[in-house]
């Protein structure tokens, strides 16, 4: 499922047009990413999304077996529902 078929399904849901589920869409997708930016938990009905940081490593390119630096970042974990997991699980 990609962005324009959840923009269509949120209209039909709301029964709007789809420029105005595309504004409702994209307004709960900012108030995500401000929440997670200011290293905040969020939690949906989908699960909780924490910002994770990883560690800086040592790779190796698999080509040529040369070590390659990853640098320490920080990246986005999701932590499954029990609603969701309930419903995938029957």
């Amino acid at each position: 499922m990609n962005k324009a078929e959840l923009v269509s399904i949120v209209s039909d849901k709301l029964e709007c047009t789809k420029a105005d589920g595309s504004r409702a869409f994209e307004a709960v997708f900012d108030a995500l990413i401000e929440g997670l930016v200011a290293g905040e938990k969020v939690k949906t009905p989908l699960g909780t999304l924490k910002v994770a940081d990883r560690k800086a490593r040592t790779a190796r390119n698999p080509q040529t077996g040369e070590a390659v630096a990853v640098p320490a970042y920080k990246t986005i974990k999701l932590i499954p529902s029990t609603i969701i997991k309930d419903k995938l699980n029957g």
